[in-house]
C-alpha cells in the first residue's frame, strides 16, 4: 500500500496521495502498530520479521518523501530510534546468511539512517553489536564473492567500526561504554 501511495505521489493523483499521507503520518496509531510489532519481534517466525523489515523500509521511506514534499521533520520516524529496536534488528541480522540482499539492505538502511540522519552512531558502540559484526566479518569478510547486500553490511560494519576506533583514539573511556552501554535515553 505504501509504495502504491509514493508511485501515486507522482501521477495524476498527486494530491489524494498527499492527503492519504497526512492521514497517516498524523495517524499515530500506523507508528504504534508497526513499534509494537519490532519490540516483540521475538514472537513472530522469521518469515514475518523479514516481512516486517520490509514493511519498516516502506513505511520509512513513506514517511520520508511525505517530510521533503512538506518541509516537515522528527516526525514519527524519531520513534524508531531505541536500543530496543536495535537489538531486535540485530537478532535478526544473526540470521544474516538467511537474508536476502533486499532483506539486508533494510537493515544497513536502517542503521545509516540511525547513523547519518540522527548522528547517534554511538548506539553501535556496544560489545554485543560489535562482536556480532565482527562473527559477520569473519565469516563473509574474507570471501572472494560477496553479494551486493553482504558487500553493503560489511561496508557498514567496517565504516562503524573504523569510526569507533577512531573515537576510542580521541576518547579512551568509550572502552567503558562498550563493556557497560547506556541507554539512548541515557
Amino acid at each position: 500500500m505504501l509504495l502504491t501511495i509514493k508511485h501515486a505521489l507522482n501521477g495524476s493523483n498527486h494530491e489524494m496521495a498527499l492527503s492519504i499521507l497526512k492521514y497517516i503520518y498524523d495517524n499515530e496509531v500506523y507508528t504504534n502498530r508497526i513499534l509494537d510489532l519490532l519490540k516483540n519481534i521475538e514472537i513472530l517466525t522469521f518469515k514475518e520479521q523479514k516481512a516486517l523489515l520490509s514493511a519498516v523500509y516502506a513505511y520509512l521511506e513513506t514517511l520520508d518523501h511525505y517530510e521533503g514534499v512538506t518541509q516537515l521533520s522528527d516526525g514519527p520516524q524519531k520513534k524508531f530510534i531505541s536500543d530496543e529496536i536495535i537489538k531486535n534488528y540485530c537478532k535478526i541480522l544473526e540470521e544474516y546468511s538467511k537474508l536476502d540482499d533486499e532483506e539486508l539492505n533494510y537493515i544497513v538502511e536502517f542503521f545509516y539512517r540511525i547513523w547519518y540522519k540522527y548522528d547517534l552512531e554511538g548506539m553501535f558502540y556496544k560489545l554485543t553489536i560489535m562482536f556480532l559484526f565482527s562473527r559477520i566479518l569473519d565469516d563473509i569478510g574474507h570471501r572472494q564473492e560477496v553479494t551486493l547486500g553482504q558487500d553493503e553490511l560489511l561496508s557498514f560494519i567496517l565504516n562503524i567500526s573504523n569510526k569507533l576506533l577512531s573515537e576510542i583514539s580521541k576518547n579512551s573511556l568509550l572502552f567503558v561504554e562498550l563493556l557497560y552501554p547506556k541507554s539512548f535515553e541515557d
